[in-house]
């Protein structure tokens, strides 16, 4: 695993296994929690401490209000992926095939007629929505 930050005069050299474990611990669930690689959130994070900082490692603090809106900024992302809705029916034609009269988006489960509300996007929660081969 390739270093993401520079030790510096402050670094402390009696840091216990455990410690540094629990450290590593730390920033997995972080990259999972954003949903961001630690190698792309350096750099990010990079790019907003001035050049002439003497103190970088305390130059950004990242407050939960942050970690919501990045998680709100995933959950947009993934909204834009195109789902394909679920389909219910609840009668059966001539022939003993059932009429699927009603989709379901797969994000909020929000229900809509067929044939008569078929949108780009879930009106209800805006998830992108993909007709090819739905039916």
């Amino acid at each position: 695993m390739e270093r993401l930050t520079n030790r510096t005069k402050e670094a402390k050299s009696n840091v216990t296994i455990k410690e540094v474990c629990d450290k590593l611990a730390d920033y997995e669930d972080l990259e999972e929690l954003i949903g961001i690689p630690l190698e792309e959130l350096a750099k990010i994070f990079r790019q907003h401490i001035p050049n002439d900082c003497k103190h970088p490692q305390k130059a950004i603090v990242l407050t939960d209000g942050d970690v919501d809106e990045w998680n709100a900024c995933k959950e947009a992302r993934e909204k834009q992926v195109p789902q394909k809705p679920d389909y219910e029916g609840d009668g059966f034609d001539f022939d003993g095939n059932i009429v699927y009269d009603t989709w379901i988006c797969p994000n909020c489960q929000k229900r809509y007629e067929v044939d008569y509300e078929e949108y780009a996007h879930c009106p209800e929660c805006g998830q992108a929505i993909n007709w090819e081969k739905a039916r």
